[in-house]
């Protein structure tokens, strides 16, 4: 699996949680969408 489909696959269950009002879930999962990001950033 490609790291861009699995930041995109954290940020859908992110938005999930936080619909269902887990907010604390919901941005541990942005966070890790967003450090998963930066470390395809610095291999490129």
């Amino acid at each position: 699996m490609r790291k861009t489909k699995q930041v995109k696959a954290y940020k859908k269950q992110a938005a999930k949680a936080y619909g269902q009002g887990k907010k604390k879930e919901a941005y541990k999962l942005w966070d890790q969408a967003h450090k998963l990001r930066l470390e395809m950033q610095k291999k490129v």
